[in-house]
């Protein structure tokens, strides 16, 4: 929701309300649900324009390769 944030200035950045400003509909924590709302989030983005990628803070953005144990 950093997206929403530092593209449009939405705040609070909740995705429930991020998905209110936009009309895309959302059952709040069901996964498919939250994956689906915040992909049309990120292609909302790309269409209007914005590089999510460059939105993306490198010095607090951790990738790897290894699945935490459990």
């Amino acid at each position: 929701m950093k997206l929403a944030r530092r593209a449009w200035d939405i705040r609070p950045t909740k995705l429930p309300d991020v998905c209110r400003r936009f009309l895309i509909r959302l059952q709040h924590h069901n996964a498919l649900s939250d994956a689906t709302a915040c992909a049309r989030i990120v292609m909302r983005a790309v269409k209007a324009g914005i590089d999510p990628m460059r939105l993306v803070d490198a010095k607090k953005a951790k990738w790897t390769d290894n699945a935490p144990d459990r």
